[in-house]
């Protein structure tokens, strides 16, 4: 049964991991548009990026200080929507304004989302006995090769890529929602469990 969850677990994580990397690739293919079609400025340009950075600082310091953002799982299957459509309107905006402030937004997510999952990842590879985190990366790593490699065609063949990214958005924001396997409250009281199981197990021939 635990075995069962954690397996099921673990998928979810690696779906995590994958969708907010995908985003990130888009992002970094997509930076040479917004700059043009904006008309933004090497220093525009930098203080976008700057508040991005400061805005998932100040999350990831919110998670450290305060119990209602330690919910891993709710973090990660609520704030994500919020991820994904932030970059689906950051690339795709015409103003510079929204740019800024749905960055904000954004940047905010991206840290919830991303202690979630790290934390998420932490505790299934107590639970399991086994080392996974660097495999978890390993598909963030993916996921942005993936996400560059589509906007990419999609431009080469002079497509549009709005929808393209409004629709990874629906679908990585609505799938992280969805699931419901996560490394929680079922694994631990499993393992506690067959904890008491082998306890009595090793007693039951005691005097």
């Amino acid at each position: 049964m635990v075995a069962t969850h954690l397996a099921a677990a673990r998928r979810s994580i690696c779906a995590g991991f994958f969708g907010l990397g995908t985003f990130m690739g888009m992002w970094g293919v997509m930076i040479p548009e917004r700059v043009a079609s904006l008309g933004l400025s090497e220093l525009t340009l930098g203080l976008f990026l700057l508040v991005i950075g400061l805005s998932l600082c100040a999350a990831i310091f919110c998670v450290n200080r305060f119990v209602i953002f330690q919910d891993a799982v709710q973090l990660i299957r609520v704030i994500s929507a919020f991820y994904v459509l932030g970059f689906a309107v950051v690339l795709t905006t015409g103003s510079v304004m929204m740019l800024f402030l749905i960055g904000i937004v954004t940047g905010f997510a991206a840290g919830f989302v991303d202690a979630g999952l790290n934390s998420q990842a932490s505790e299934w590879e107590q639970h399991s006995g086994r080392r996974g985190m660097s495999f978890f990366h390993a598909l963030f790593s993916l996921g942005s090769l993936s996400g560059a490699a589509l906007l990419t065609l999609m431009l080469s063949l002079d497509l549009p890529v709005k929808w393209v990214i409004y629709g990874s958005a629906v679908l990585v924001g609505g799938g992280l929602a969805m699931r419901r396997q996560w490394v929680g409250t079922q694994t631990i009281a499993g393992t506690a469990a067959n904890a008491d199981i082998d306890v009595g197990a090793d007693n039951s021939g005691s005097p």
